[in-house]
């Protein structure tokens, strides 16, 4: 489960991120998603828990000073899984170049 105030930062990006004020980088090798934001590093990263047999998301949050924080939701705490999974599908698509015209 997520902390409150990793929830408030996760929410505050996605908003970032649909306002297009965000640009994130998508490694398909890893699956995981970075950016940065004001003065931190953020990666989400998704795993497929195989003792559990769930998936999970993983967020390592980095700070300037360069201490690092980790937090992980899984399919059994939904509503973070949820959270996080909505974050990492549209950070992942931010910086396609489709045209649509």
């Amino acid at each position: 489960m997520f902390p409150p105030k990793i929830k408030d930062l996760l929410t505050e990006l996605r908003q970032q991120t649909e306002d297009e004020n965000l640009d994130w980088v998508y490694d398909d090798d890893l699956a995981m998603v970075a950016t940065r934001y004001k003065s931190n590093a953020i990666q989400v990263k998704y795993t497929f828990n195989e003792n559990k047999e769930i998936g999970e998301f993983l967020v390592k949050v980095i700070n300037k000073a360069g201490k690092e924080y980790f937090f992980a939701a899984d399919q059994e705490s939904p509503n973070d899984y949820t959270l996080a999974r909505k974050l990492y599908d549209l950070a992942q698509s931010s910086d396609l170049d489709i045209d649509l015209g």
